[in-house]
């Protein structure tokens, strides 16, 4: 008789420890699906953020930066006062979550090369704001010293011209090849 009770507890323990171990993977499951879930709606808002910021280059009533001819200043004065990457950065966790390493690096990569667009653009309207201001003065005045000042920002500005080129076609063409991967992980899901 004391045989049948610890062989009965015995099965008891063992069907509740299977019925525990099936409650647990069937609740990982559950939550590497909705993960899943979750980390796909998160690279469709970046695929719609990333192409967003990609139209607003395109149509800006700002004087194109790829148009600005060779040893001349940029003369637009776009302001990026706004969160462009509101998607980006209410999710940087869970981009760091993405299992593909060569996609996460590359969502980092675009982001980047759009805030050092964003950067330029900024440092370049300060200088240029400097520049008219210096200008202006000079004309007033006729001080060589304002008129020396006033060419040397003119040569930063003509520096900043070229470094704003580069970023913008570097961040054009990452952003375009992200855009692709992330339309292919689109198609397959």
């Amino acid at each position: 008789m004391h045989w049948q009770t610890f062989i009965s507890t015995l099965l008891g323990g063992l069907i509740t420890l299977s019925a525990i171990l099936l409650t647990n993977a069937l609740d990982l499951c559950k939550r590497k699906r909705t993960h899943e879930k979750l980390i796909h709606a998160l690279l469709q808002g970046l695929r719609d953020e990333i192409a967003g910021l990609l139209e607003m280059a395109e149509t800006s009533p700002v004087r194109p930066i790829a148009a600005v001819p060779e040893g001349k200043p940029y003369e637009g004065l776009f302001t990026a006062s706004q969160d462009y990457f509101i998607v980006y950065h209410a999710n940087a966790e869970l981009v760091m979550q993405i299992a593909d390493a060569n996609l996460r690096r590359r969502i980092i990569q675009t982001y980047t090369r759009a805030k050092a667009v964003l950067d330029t653009v900024n440092m370049n309207r300060l200088y240029l704001e400097r520049y008219h201001y210096l200008q202006s003065t000079f004309l007033k005045t006729k001080d060589t010293s304002i008129q020396a000042e006033s060419e040397n920002y003119h040569r930063a500005l003509v520096q900043i011209a070229g470094q704003l080129k580069q970023a913008d076609t570097q961040f054009r063409k990452t952003a375009a090849s992200l855009l692709e991967m992330l339309s292919d992980i689109r198609l397959r899901n």
